[in-house]
């Protein structure tokens, strides 16, 4: 924003001044300059707006379920939400168990700190159907949310008669997941915000030297 209001004016007026057809980067960079500087009281507020508006609408039923299904569909950041709910399932269970809450009662607090509306809504069915006898292990599996891991190991506690050991070991398991998981998106982030900047950066460069180069050919041409 600073290029395009302090800078990509400065070489305007030097450009005018040499005159001829702008390259159409050039050009491009000069309208955007434009449209910034004469028109910023509405693009201001139509930002604003905008990000009230989303946040507006990720408070509703509807935008809960919409931003849940991309957190959990989106490329990268998918599996690291699904992780993360794991981990944080597991965990809170587990605690809550050892504590000596009845394992309804835990199903019924872990879906409200779960942020994902479609986990906590898969924690609701779970808990009504252990409420007329299904273990737990079986609506965890229906929901297709958890990872197969996830319901395995919960059965093999239910069966064994350890599922707070169970739960222990998956939170320990997934919370190292969470944290590689974090780590490889780190790693995928930075060449992709790199070549972004790149982008960015050599545009506006392009912009501004392409005009001087054709400058100097016309001035070599003489």
């Amino acid at each position: 924003i600073v290029m395009l209001v302090k800078v990509i004016p400065s070489y305007e007026e030097m450009f005018s001044q040499i005159g001829g057809e702008l390259p159409w980067i050039t050009q491009f960079y000069v309208n955007l300059s434009h449209a910034i500087i004469n028109y910023w009281f509405i693009i201001v507020p139509v930002i604003i707006a905008i990000v009230m508006g989303i946040k507006y609408f990720a408070k509703t039923d509807l935008g809960k379920h919409v931003f849940g299904k991309i957190a959990i569909k989106i490329p990268i950041f998918g599996k690291l939400t699904v992780k993360t709910a794991s981990s944080m399932m597991a965990r809170t269970m587990s605690t809550l168990l050892g504590a000596g809450v009845p394992l309804i009662e835990a199903v019924d607090i872990v879906s409200g700190v779960m942020s994902n509306v479609y986990f906590k809504e898969a924690l609701q069915d779970a808990k009504e159907e252990i409420t007329i006898g299904m273990p737990l292990s079986r609506p965890l599996q229906e929901s297709g949310l958890f990872p197969p891991m996830v319901y395995q190991m919960i059965r093999i506690g239910e069966e064994s008669g350890n599922t707070e050991e169970m739960l222990d070991k998956l939170a320990d398991y997934y919370e190292e997941e969470v944290e590689m998981a974090v780590q490889s998106v780190m790693a995928a982030l930075e060449p992709m915000i790199i070549i972004l900047l790149a982008i960015v950066v050599g545009g506006l460069v392009a912009a501004c030297m392409l005009p001087m180069m054709n400058m100097y050919e016309a001035l070599d041409s003489m």
